[in-house]
């Protein structure tokens, strides 16, 4: 029987003895024989923790970077030397310009690092832009940019293309995967900027309309609006989703919110979390 195992090696918290934690996220995927690592933390403190729990990256077949941002790119450095099989998959406004503009507050550089930078203009043509869904392995799919339906979803805050706050960064390059299970679709987010709604119901059409067993990831709500936060429990609930990952950016009140209206079925994603689901 063909399995998946998702390892999360880099989120804001950890639990686990030997493994250390940051403002960040990265999932180890093992696709049946392939494997992919979904995203790269802030610092190379995802190698370390993929060293502690015995993974290698010998056999990577995919590295997948859900959005620009400092805190999903900031590890690709630490990738090093690739092997030769492996190929990255990006949205190409993930090499825009990310600013973090608050009102009354200065102006923060979010985006990719020059280290990061450097590395991927060494890797040619193991680079592959996406802009439409695309699938990585036989059910594991990488949405491509995601079509915002849902007027009460925003890109959860002040996001711009340039410091002064002129040009607002509507995050296209935001992007998740869909795992294809005998349970039913896996939702894997990033920050899932596009709106966690937007994003199930783009992955659902993309593939079919299946029923979603899991929802995990960063949900960007701590800026939610009670409005949001109301239509987003609903989504959930209306789609009968069995596990609920707060991960990351979701928020402590987003998470309090999810895990009494869906008591028994949250969970944090910590370092070290193993998920693992039947394939076929």
């Amino acid at each position: 029987m063909s399995r998946a195992k998702l390892t999360v090696l880099t989120e804001n918290s950890t639990h686990q003895a030997g493994l250390m934690a940051e403002h960040g996220w990265s999932v180890w995927i093992e696709w049946g024989e392939e494997n992919f690592l979904f995203d790269t933390g802030q610092t190379g403190l995802w190698r370390e923790n993929a060293k502690r729990l015995n993974l290698s990256w010998s056999r990577l077949s995919g590295v997948i970077l859900s959005h620009g941002h400092y805190d999903h790119t900031g590890g690709l450095p630490a990738l090093g030397e690739l092997p030769p099989q492996t190929r990255i998959f990006l949205h190409p406004d993930a090499l825009s310009g990310k600013y973090s503009v608050p009102r009354n507050s200065p102006a923060r550089f979010i985006g990719m690092s020059q280290g990061s930078r450097a590395w991927l203009e060494r890797q040619g043509d193991r680079i592959q832009f996406v802009t439409a869904p695309l699938e990585l392995a036989p059910g594991l799919w990488l949405s491509g940019p995601i079509p915002r339906s849902h007027s009460f979803e925003d890109v959860g805050g002040p996001f711009f293309l340039d410091a002064d706050g002129a040009s607002p960064d509507p995050l296209w390059d935001d992007m998740a995967l869909g795992l294809v299970t005998r349970d039913g679709l896996v939702v894997l987010l990033g920050c899932a900027h596009a709106g966690v709604v937007n994003t199930m119901d783009h992955l659902r059409s993309v593939l079919g309309n299946p029923p979603i067993h899991t929802v995990c990831g960063g949900m960007h709500l701590l800026q939610a609006s009670p409005e949001r936060m109301a239509a987003t429990l609903s989504a959930f609930e209306d789609y009968k989703i069995q596990r609920l990952g707060v991960a990351h950016c979701t928020s402590f009140a987003a998470a309090v919110a999810l895990s009494q209206r869906f008591p028994g079925k949250c969970f944090v994603p910590h370092v070290g979390t193993v998920m693992e689901f039947c394939l076929s």
